[in-house]
């Protein structure tokens, strides 16, 4: 581990003795049409994806990709937007999700046959077999491995192929292999900055982990403030994310904006003018950015909705936090409907502010909203069983029939049911193991079934890509989660409404309906709380309807 700190010093002292395998450097002119390319695409992503225009805009992307590779063969990096640009654009040349699956898979087909004639015309490249790997890594990850090895034959110090590498071992559960690949991309192209990510989750401290992610931040400054949030977000301790996101404040004010929206929530639970305050820092920079304006309306409003309060206009408090509106996805709605609920107990209407919290609670619980539910419901004369009570007569008038199911068990090879999990609590998860955004949330829901299991809660984990099947054992025993890994069909697919997107996560109580579809993925201490309190509510309740022995 610490051999690490050590490289990435060298690094920034230019004394390290790889000096001499900094990576790949494109010329100038395949650089600027890479560029140009990038940012087309880009926007092509951040417009609406699925109008005949975003078509054009991959097909131009393509072709400067395509521009860039053949000023400069080793481009790494235009060679995988050539790639992903080639597949996109035939894909949006139909409109139907069948059409647009085989012509994806046409696509895919042709780029082979493209790289495996470029591979015979430039054996020396290692670019090549690199490409013909990335195309196999969902369809043929046996093959896919291959080709990166032959890669780094070819160039025993091939930083990308190294990372595929890694992301491979990781994904069969070699947890070693994984740091050991990572370690060599990262110390072969120390200039690259795509090679220091594989290293930011190698740290077994935090300390030791702020402090390269420090080193990695005056190397790429433009990297700073997205990495330290990534790291910031998945904390459980909220003295480090505070630490870090003063960090990106102070050193990255120019790209702290999309980073910050979260240092705005821990504030605004403690001190409304703080959290004002950094939204109007946060303005500053970026007049385009919509969501911090939407921020600092929100944090004025709920001072001044305090004020109203205290000074006997809660009738005024109310109307005035009912225009507030918060910017999606980014946005913590906790103090709003905190606030809300107590203008509204204010006018002398207990009664609505129980109901507009219980239907919070309802649905996407929290500690503190679950508190001040109590509380009104003590206001009212109701106890702790009647509040719970009603809450579930709520969440009940919500669940969803969900269909059974019959699968094969990776661990057994025998048919699981969900018959045999009637009166338990259980968490359906879809995933898939090259899906990293399904691997990120691992850790969370490992730490959610070791609470749970003893009362009986399990997760079955159902794999949706049959080409990966033979992934799934390695990783589950290595990462040591206990979930109950099971093959799927094209049925349980269709019934759950599974259509590529990964990961999909639905929990199902002891009567067998379907109570909640948590956020997307679990992969911060706050949803993660939001799930164990939804979990609590279906045990308590299957534990207090169980028929006596």
């Amino acid at each position: 581990m610490r051999t690490f700190v050590t490289v990435a010093v060298l690094v920034m002292l230019g004394t390290s003795t790889l000096a001499a395998a900094q990576g790949h450097v494109p010329n100038p002119a395949a650089k600027a049409a890479f560029d140009k390319g990038r940012a087309i695409e880009d926007s092509a992503f951040e417009g609406e994806i699925d109008k005949p225009e975003s078509r054009r805009a991959f097909e131009k992307a393509r072709d400067l990709y395509r521009k860039a590779i053949s000023l400069d063969p080793d481009y790494y990096q235009a060679h995988e937007g050539y790639t992903q640009c080639y597949s996109l654009a035939a894909m949006k040349a139909v409109t139907t999700d069948p059409a647009q699956k085989a012509a994806g898979e046409r696509a895919e087909k042709d780029l082979q046959a493209q790289y495996k004639e470029w591979a015979k015309e430039y054996p020396d490249k290692a670019v090549y077999p690199y490409i013909l790997g990335t195309l196999n890594e969902e369809e043929n990850p046996e093959l896919s491995v291959q080709y990166y090895q032959q890669a780094v034959k070819i160039d025993p110090k091939y930083a990308p192929a190294y990372a595929m590498l890694s992301v491979n071992a990781e994904e069969h559960g070699d947890q070693e292999l994984r740091r050991e690949y990572a370690r060599k991309a990262f110390e072969y192209w120390p200039n690259d900055v795509n090679f220091w990510h594989g290293m930011v989750e190698a740290w077994d401290s935090f300390e030791e982990e702020k402090k390269f992610l420090l080193q990695m931040t005056e190397k790429f400054p433009d990297e700073g403030a997205t990495w330290l949030a990534y790291v910031a977000r998945r904390s459980y301790d909220e003295k480090q994310r505070l630490e870090l996101y003063e960090l990106i404040r102070q050193k990255y004010p120019k790209q702290a904006g999309s980073t910050l929206p979260d240092l705005f929530s821990i504030y605004l639970r403690s001190d409304a003018a703080k959290a004002r305050d950094l939204a109007k820092e946060m303005i500053g920079p970026d007049p385009e950015d919509k969501t911090w304006p939407l921020l600092l309306n929100y944090a004025q409003t709920v001072i001044d909705a305090e004020r109203l309060i205290a000074e006997g206009k809660a009738q005024s408090a109310v109307a005035l936090l009912d225009k507030v509106r918060l910017p999606p996805y980014v946005s913590d709605p906790r103090v709003l409907q905190l606030t809300h609920a107590k203008a509204v107990d204010a006018t002398g209407n207990t009664t609505r502010a129980y109901e507009d919290l219980m239907a919070i609670v309802a649905t996407t619980p929290s500690d503190e909203v679950s508190k001040a539910l109590l509380a009104y419901g003590a206001k009212l004369g109701e106890d702790q069983k009647q509040v719970e009570s009603d809450v579930w007569a709520k969440r009940l008038a919500d669940a969803k029939p969900q269909r059974p199911f019959s699968l094969v068990s990776f661990t057994s090879g025998k048919d699981v049911s969900t018959k045999e999990y009637m009166g338990k609590v259980y968490l359906v998860n879809f995933w898939y193991p090259k899906c990293s955004p399904c691997r990120g949330e691992f850790p969370f829901l490992k730490a959610v079934l070791d609470k749970y299991k003893s009362r009986g809660f399990e997760i079955l984990a159902i794999n949706g890509v049959p080409q990966q099947d033979g992934l799934v054992l390695p990783l589950m025993n290595s990462l040591k989660l206990g979930f109950i890994p099971l093959k799927s069909t094209e049925e349980v697919l269709k019934d759950f409404n599974i259509r590529g997107r990964y990961p999909e996560n639905f929990l199902i109580g002891a009567d067998g309906r379907m109570y909640y579809e948590p956020r997307l993925p679990v992969s911060t201490p706050d949803a993660q709380r939001e799930l164990e309190l939804q979990i609590e509510a279906l045990l308590a309740h299957a534990q207090s309807t169980a028929p006596l022995p």
